[in-house]
């Protein structure tokens, strides 16, 4: 077994694992030792874009989808709104 470092691990070591699956009926439990420094290294990548995208957006968001409608979207409607009312 390799650890982060990429050195190899000798019995008697102890070291970080997570549960990454617990199978109640066969009675498993997967445990993973490269998932303890792959996470926090995934949550710093994901903070760290939610940060730039939040900086990028400087404009408010539009929670209410009928909101962010355009007038192009608004004319096809209507016209599918008068064909349907015409019968075709």
């Amino acid at each position: 077994m390799q650890k982060e470092d990429g050195s190899q691990a000798v019995q008697g070591e102890t070291l970080p694992f997570k549960v990454i699956e617990f199978n109640k009926d066969s009675k498993r439990i997967i445990l993973s030792h490269s998932r303890t420094f792959e996470d926090p290294q995934r949550e710093e990548k994901k903070a760290a874009a939610k940060k730039t995208r939040a900086a990028k957006s400087d404009a408010p968001k539009i929670e209410n989808v009928a909101a962010s409608t355009t007038l192009g979207d608004i004319d096809v409607l209507a016209e599918l709104k008068a064909k349907m009312e015409k019968g075709e």
